[in-house]
């Protein structure tokens, strides 16, 4: 992926397409969460704490096995009727050019869905602003940008708290022990012990929410390790597989540019 940001000068003459199915995304193991959605995702994927060069981010699990989205089925569709924000407006992106940097629309220039034909939808209009569509994007994007900046600020609330430990996932995959490493998680026994005045900090930081969110969610690691077997099995074709998992797990109706 090569994400730039969009300007009239670059992309002037450039429309865009939307994306059909989920194969940009079939090879990530996790992806960032916005504390808008932690309820949702906490009831599918196992939420996590990814450790990073500006501290811990907050995560939701899709893989146990490298390089393999297990939430993606055989025919690149997203298998669980709830899609993460964080992807839902590829081939756009709000990123930042430096920590403190506020976020910027940008797009994937390698992706086949930016081209400078006419086939599909326009980035800008005439005057040189973006197009009403694209306006909308960016707008769900920043938001999404802001809901996570609230998630990781209660991330690293539990960070300073000494609440947060390294994330040992162990799992069986067609026989086979894995263990997936670089994760952390709540530390419930310290969470558990905190003073009242710690731990009143905390909830200030909606860190309480995040943290129970997160320990709730550990028992979604089964999903994976089902699905991860399940898709591993020649005895299971890929067509076998449920269209989604909310026909096993009950789930709310899937959304795109919202979270509610």
């Amino acid at each position: 992926m090569k994400f730039v940001p969009v300007t009239v000068q670059q992309h002037g003459c450039h429309s865009w397409r939307r994306f059909t199915n989920y194969s940009f995304c079939a090879a990530e193991m996790v992806v960032p969460i916005a504390a808008a959605e932690l309820s949702r995702v906490a009831g599918r994927m196992p939420l996590a704490f990814l450790s990073t060069s500006l501290g811990f981010e907050l995560v939701a699990l899709l893989s146990i096995i490298p390089r393999r989205n297990l939430f993606i089925g055989a025919d690149k569709r997203w298998l669980s009727k709830y899609v993460p924000a964080f992807f839902r407006a590829y081939p756009f992106a709000a990123m930042r050019s430096s920590p403190n940097s506020d976020p910027i629309l940008c797009v994937d220039e390698d992706s086949n869905l930016v081209t400078k034909d006419e086939s599909g939808e326009c980035l800008f209009d005439p005057d040189g602003s973006l197009s009403p569509e694209v306006q909308r994007i960016g707008e769900f994007l920043l938001e999404v940008e802001k809901s996570r900046a609230v998630a990781n600020n209660a991330v690293r609330a539990l960070a300073t708290a000494g609440a947060i430990k390294p994330f040992a996932i162990n799992v069986k995959v067609g026989g086979q022990a894995r263990a997936i490493e670089n994760l952390h998680c709540v530390d419930e026994e310290v969470l558990n012990k905190l003073p009242n005045e710690a731990f009143l900090r905390l909830r200030q930081e909606n860190a309480i929410a995040v943290a129970h969110a997160q320990l709730m969610s550990m028992e979604n690691i089964e999903t994976l390790e089902d699905l991860a077997n399940a898709q591993k099995s020649s005895s299971i074709p890929a067509s076998s597989l449920p269209d989604t998992l909310d026909e096993i797990f009950r789930a709310a109706q899937n959304e795109t540019l919202k979270f509610n």
